[in-house]
């Protein structure tokens, strides 16, 4: 209650950094603005791109017999992000179990 008055009186149209009347508590734990992350919390974008790393994405066209095989491979790494393609998307689904 006692950062309450402070920010309803903050003209959070400005920018961030402009945004001088905002409580220093209120400040320091504000995560976004405007859609982008505070200076505070920068660090964020940082460790998402580290975690990117080891994604890998893999589009497998034709839900045959041989792609079962290779889902099932590529599968077995929680990082693989894996798309299948094919005309009948029965066979496309059945390919993922």
């Amino acid at each position: 209650m006692p950062f309450l008055e402070g920010l309803a009186k903050s003209d959070l149209s400005l920018p961030f950094d402009k945004q001088d009347d905002l409580p220093m508590e209120i400040r320091k734990a504000v995560i976004t603005s405007h859609g982008s992350l505070t200076p505070n919390f920068q660090y964020i974008s940082d460790m998402r791109a580290e975690n990117q790393k080891g994604v890998k994405s893999y589009l497998i066209l034709g839900a045959g017999f041989v792609s079962i095989a290779a889902v099932s491979y590529l599968s077995r790494n929680s990082s693989h992000i894996i798309t299948i393609a094919d005309t009948v998307i029965e066979q496309a689904q059945t390919s993922r179990k």
